[in-house]
């Protein structure tokens, strides 16, 4: 099972990325969903090892895998071209199937947030590795409600007047 989400500009038509998102993804006999919209594409799918590696070559070259019907497709290579080319990919392990069905559909959004964030990527922050965020993490002083609220019953530095270790 692959978790991916990726916001990118595609140039090509959003019509064309989702036509070539469910080619691929059936023609490898994948399930789940994936999510295609004017700022980039969302998905959650499953299936062989072999066929999901295949998938995220496809996804991260711009490349049809060979082997898979390009009919509607294009010669000139995928839609999304290198725009996923840095798409940060989740794995985990399933012994069964978990989705029933595939399904790629177009949405206004990758990640739903309801119209809130302006689709502006020049506010879009850094990614971090997962050790990095554990060490600024660790730099800052980070205090949880719990956290706060027993210090402040034992006097300690949540607002009770006394000297809080850090």
């Amino acid at each position: 099972v692959i978790l991916f989400y990726k916001y990118a500009r595609v140039p090509a038509a959003l019509e064309a990325v989702v036509r070539a998102q469910r080619a691929i993804a059936a023609a490898l006999s994948l399930s789940g969903r994936i999510l295609c919209a004017s700022e980039g594409v969302n998905g959650t799918l499953a299936g062989a090892p072999a066929a999901i590696e295949r998938y995220v070559a496809a996804l991260k070259t711009g490349v049809l895998p060979e082997g898979v019907d390009a009919e509607g497709l294009g010669s000139d290579g995928l839609p999304w071209g290198a725009a996923y080319a840095d798409t940060d990919i989740k794995g985990s392990w399933s012994d069964g199937d978990p989705f029933p069905d595939l399904k790629v559909a177009a949405a206004r959004e990758v990640v739903s947030t309801a119209g809130r964030i302006a689709d502006d990527f020049s506010l879009a922050g850094k990614h971090l590795e997962p050790s990095e965020f554990d060490a600024r993490l660790r730099a800052c002083r980070l205090v949880s409600v719990a956290e706060a609220a027993a210090e402040a019953r034992c006097g300690g530095g949540g607002g009770g007047g006394g000297d809080a270790a850090t």
